[in-house]
């Protein structure tokens, strides 16, 4: 879609890369753009194209959520360890959360949600991150963010007119990466000819749980990787065509949301609805219940909602209709992401079930694979290609 003309162009690629990020923006507090929508997860799964472990997503445990000046904004956890600041989060009533030593980010963040949904949460739905009762003092533990962490620091000081050594913040857990995304083999490419993907937008290389500062090696390893046998394949190819049905399905697609509509919804408020739905199903604790509810909700909003959207009938330079679009593939991630959760019976990463506490290496180390087949999308289990680690039994 031409944006500056509303004209549906079809673009003849010899190969295409998917280089746009994850697909966190599907979830009401994240500490990623809210753009990353997830289009390209939706777009793959329609061509027919395998993903992988959408269920596998990363939280950071303390992103701040009030003010919305700073909402998203990331305060370091660690540094509440008693080598740093010595500090700790609280709930309502300011009783201490955490024990000591610190937990591990992955208990921390199940503890800090778990305080939330008890309701001994703070105000406006999270805890209290502070450390103004640290005994290393004002002066030590400024000079701590200062060095450590001084552009967030400085952001929350200059957005929002509060100093964090000074007062004490809201935080709480916010979706940080997405480990599933398009299946990939050696060469970045997708299960489909031609398709390929890099970084975050590619999944299963990072198990369930990525580790620390693998997000950008990511990048830059797999965007070379993607490049380089894109390239290697256009030159093979002396020209492509782009069927007319395909323009024909996508403008018919456009006009249905120019249509006027008896009961109009906006995109902006379906995407809402997403997020808040995303948010409290696929929440850092997990159970069948709370998991069948949101994706009943989702397929829902994909019945009753989205004939709905309306969208002013213009074409140059109408975002509401980029809105429109994202909307429904956001309805498709949503879903796909979902049934991913409900099919892995096990707690792994940061996928924790609490209905299926424990880690079942036996029957569950294994790759979630969700595919198109006749419709309908096939879940199914694919067994871990090891190349240089193996585990016990392998070895």
């Amino acid at each position: 879609l031409d944006l500056t003309s509303g004209e549906v162009l079809g673009i003849k690629a010899k190969s295409t890369i998917l280089a746009c990020g994850g697909y966190t923006g599907i979830w009401d507090q994240t500490d990623n753009p809210p753009t990353l929508t997830g289009a390209h997860i939706a777009m793959s799964y329609r061509v027919g194209a395998e993903l992988v472990n959408l269920e596998f997503n990363d939280f950071y445990g303390t992103d701040l959520v009030w003010p919305p000046s700073v909402k998203g904004t990331v305060v370091l956890y660690e540094l509440l360890a008693p080598q740093f600041t010595d500090g700790n989060l609280y709930d309502k009533d300011w009783k201490p959360i955490l024990p000591k030593p610190l937990p591990v980010r992955d208990e921390a963040m199940r503890i800090i949600y778990q305080v939330i949904r008890e309701g001994r949460g703070t105000p406006h739905g999270g805890v209290w991150y502070d450390v103004t009762r640290s005994p290393k003092g004002k002066d030590e533990v400024r000079k701590i963010y200062e060095t450590m962490t001084p552009k967030h620091y400085e952001f929350i000081k200059k957005a929002a007119g509060i100093d964090l050594v000074e007062e004490p913040i809201e935080v709480a857990p916010a979706v940080h990466y997405s480990s599933g995304g398009v299946y990939i083999n050696e060469r970045c490419e997708a299960s489909i000819p031609g398709l390929y993907a890099a970084g975050e937008s590619a999944g299963g290389y990072q198990g369930a749980n990525r580790l620390a500062g693998m997000g950008l090696a990511a990048a830059h390893t797999l965007g070379a990787q993607a490049g380089k046998y894109a390239a290697l394949r256009a030159k093979e190819i002396s020209s492509i065509e782009v069927p007319s049905e395909q323009v024909k399905k996508a403008e018919e697609r456009i006009e249905s949301y120019l249509k006027p509509k008896s009961q109009p919804i906006t995109p902006s408020s379906l995407k809402k609805q997403i997020r808040q739905i995303v948010g409290r199903t696929l929440a850092p604790i997990r159970n069948a219940q709370m998991l069948e509810k949101g994706l009943n909700e989702i397929l829902m909003l994909k019945e009753k909602a989205l004939p709905k959207v309306e969208v002013p009938d213009t074409r140059a330079f109408n975002l509401a209709l980029m809105e429109a679009l994202e909307a429904e593939l956001m309805l498709d991630t949503a879903e796909l992401a979902i049934r991913c959760a409900i099919f892995r019976k096990e707690s792994r990463g940061h996928h924790y079930r609490e209905d299926y506490p424990k880690m079942d290496d036996k029957n569950w180390r294994k790759q979630t694979i969700i595919v198109m087949e006749r419709g309908e999308p096939k879940i199914f289990l694919r067994p871990p290609i090891y190349t240089k680690l193996f585990p016990p039994e392998v070895s």
